[in-house]
C-alpha cells in the first residue's frame, strides 16, 4: 500500500502514473502493431543483352536508318495484390515536357505503342521492346520520324520533332488500373496519395536518307 503524506503528494503520483501509463501503451501499440506494406512498382530499362548496358547498336546514340534497337521493358508488383498494368511509350525532344512524379501526371505527348498485361504479386513481367527508324523527313531544319516497334505497322509521328536530329528521347510510363474509376491512371494508388514511375532514354539521328518534305 502506498501512503501519501497530503493531497497534493497523492495528486502529483495520480499524475505521474497516468503519464507513464499513458507513455507506455503507446510504446505497446507502436511494437505490437504491423506497419502498412509499402506498395509500389519498379520500372526498369535493359540493354540487348538484357543488363544495364549494350542500350545502342555499336556502342553510340546515333541511331542510323533501318538499325534495330533491342531493349527489355521490365515491371516488378509490390502491391501485395495482382495488378492490371499498361506501359505507355512516347517519342519527346528536349524541349518537350515528361511526367512529372510530383504532381503525378504523365506527359502530354501522343502515344505511339502500349503493352498491357496482368501482374501477379511479386512478380516481374519483363518483354522485349524492339524498334527502328525506317524513314526522315525534313520540314526546314527538324526531322520527324516514323518508326517500326517491335515489327507492328509503322508509326509516323508529326506532332514532334528535332533541330538536326538531335535530342530525341522515347519516354516509357507506368500506367495502372485503377479499381474506383474502372479507367488506367498514369502510376498508381497506395494508400491515400499517388505514386508514378517512368523512365526514358535519348537517341540521335543523322539526315542520312532523309525524304524532303
Amino acid at each position: 500500500m502506498i501512503m501519501f503524506r497530503n493531497k497534493n503528494e497523492k495528486k502529483q503520483f495520480i499524475t505521474i502514473f497516468v503519464m507513464s501509463l499513458i507513455f507506455y501503451s503507446t510504446i505497446a501499440y507502436i511494437l505490437t502493431t504491423p506497419r502498412p506494406t509499402e506498395q509500389f512498382f519498379q520500372l526498369y530499362v535493359l540493354g540487348s543483352n538484357r543488363n544495364f548496358a549494350n542500350y545502342y547498336p555499336n556502342n553510340t546514340n546515333i541511331i542510323p536508318l533501318n538499325t534495330t534497337v533491342n531493349w527489355f521493358i521490365g515491371v516488378t508488383n509490390y502491391m501485395g495484390s495482382a495488378q492490371f498494368v499498361c506501359i505507355k511509350i512516347k517519342l519527346g525532344n528536349s524541349t518537350t515536357s515528361p511526367p512529372n512524379t510530383t504532381s503525378v501526371t504523365p506527359s502530354n505527348l501522343p502515344e505511339i505503342s502500349n503493352f498491357c498485361s496482368i501482374l501477379p504479386n511479386n512478380a516481374t513481367w519483363e518483354f522485349p521492346f524492339s524498334w527502328k527508324i525506317i524513314k526522315i523527313d525534313k520540314n526546314i531544319d527538324s526531322l520527324y520520324l516514323t518508326l517500326s516497334i517491335n515489327g507492328e505497322k509503322p508509326v509516323k509521328i508529326t506532332e514532334v520533332s528535332a533541330k538536326r536530329g538531335t535530342s530525341f528521347r522515347i519516354i516509357i510510363e507506368l500506367w495502372t488500373l485503377d479499381l474506383d474509376s474502372g479507367k488506367f491512371i498514369f502510376g498508381w494508388k497506395t494508400y491515400d496519395k499517388k505514386e508514378a514511375a517512368w523512365t526514358q532514354l535519348w537517341f540521335n539521328v543523322t539526315e542520312t536518307s532523309i525524304v524532303s518534305s
